[in-house]
């Protein structure tokens, strides 16, 4: 692999600055982002490989910023639909919602009787806060982790009654007067590290006992920690949930689900492209190698080999390298000089991913 960006390389990032802000249309792809011997675009991919402008093959531990759950170019059964938009609701809204509901009925979420499809999560998030406010007629929301790109989830701003509250900071779960006027709880239960004891139960608890709801945002989470997400990991079901990324295996699709009564007020959140058939197609396709396949094991077999091997920590499913960040980005450097993208905020991996593939990677650190 090349020691820095090629010409073409160059060429297409000063293109792609000139009519994009950043020069990526995801923050998290931007060239700044990554070491100069990154690749700065890609023409293509297959199973566990992307290709870059020089057609030079990579392994991708990105996967789409987890998007990516099976792998890429996937072989579904049955070839997608070519058009993606209807004048009236399409029968695949139907049929890949019931799928949907039936996989999560059986995966922490016994309760999830109807959805609302979207196409970003940041989208549902926002949508869910609107129905928890609806519901309860209250307008605060509390909001944990990180929840998407919309102004009211940016870091240290109050925006619209959300208030951004420390993840894993147990002076949550101390007595305070005003959760009376809390309409919901926005949670992300994890991320890289494991939530302190009695965390999360603490906040479901504090939810039920203020009628607050409680709202999971599973789209990094779900279909990786498990098919349900944080939700089937920790054993918390909460009032409403919303889902992303690997679900539809890199197509733009989001959801919202939660039970009759509260997703009535759903009917609001929408949108012309709400019921966009590919990606409902490649969401049903995916759900169904989810429920005859072992892909969640796989996933977290294949993580947990970069867990030993000392290089990397975190959950085996969504790992990140260990180190300092300086250190960090210099591993990112190098495996990307034998043939490996690594993101320096974290990594994932795919149903498509090998032992091999890890195995090369650490041969390459270890060189």
């Amino acid at each position: 692999m090349a020691a820095n960006r090629s010409e073409r390389s160059e060429e297409f990032l000063r293109r792609s600055l000139k009519v994009s802000p950043g020069g990526a249309q995801t923050r998290s792809k931007r060239h700044q982002t990554f070491p100069d011997n990154f690749p700065v675009g890609l023409i293509g991919g297959s199973g566990s490989r992307v290709y870059d402008l020089a057609h030079e093959r990579y392994t991708d531990w990105i996967c789409g910023l987890g998007a990516v759950s099976l792998g890429y170019d996937y072989d579904f059964p049955g070839a997608l639909p070519l058009h993606a938009s209807y004048s009236l609701p399409h029968v695949l809204e139907v049929e890949t919602a019931e799928l949907l509901l039936d996989t999560l009925n059986a995966h922490g979420l016994p309760h999830a009787e109807q959805v609302r499809w979207v196409k970003t999560g940041s989208e549902a998030t926002v949508g869910a806060m609107m129905i928890a406010r609806r519901h309860t007629k209250r307008d605060i929301v509390l909001s944990i982790g990180y929840h998407g790109w919309y102004e009211a989830h940016q870091d240290s701003v109050v925006w619209n009654h959300v208030y951004d509250c420390p993840w894993g900071d147990p002076d949550i779960l101390s007595p305070r007067a005003g959760w009376s006027e809390v309409a919901g709880v926005l949670l992300e239960a994890c991320r890289d590290s494991e939530p302190p004891p009695g965390y999360l139960q603490g906040i479901r608890d504090l939810c039920i006992k203020h009628g607050t709801l409680l709202i999971m945002d599973e789209c990094v989470t779900g279909f990786r920690w498990a098919i349900g997400g944080a939700s089937e990991y920790f054993g918390i079901e909460p009032d409403l949930a919303v889902f992303g990324k690997g679900m539809a295996n890199g197509y733009p699709l989001a959801c919202i689900v939660g039970p009759r009564d509260l997703m009535s007020y759903a009917v609001d959140v929408s949108g012309t492209y709400g019921g966009e058939v590919v990606s409902l197609a490649a969401c049903k396709a995916t759900l169904e190698v989810y429920r005859k396949e072992p892909v969640i094991q796989h996933m977290w077999d294949v993580g947990g080999k970069w867990i030993a091997s000392g290089q990397a920590i975190g959950y085996p499913c969504h790992p990140r390298l260990k180190g300092t960040k300086e250190e960090v980005f210099e591993k990112v450097r190098t495996l990307a000089s034998g043939g490996h993208l690594v993101h320096p905020a974290g990594f994932n991996i795919s149903y498509s991913h090998t032992t091999q593939d890890v195995l090369s990677a650490l041969q390459v650190l270890e060189k």
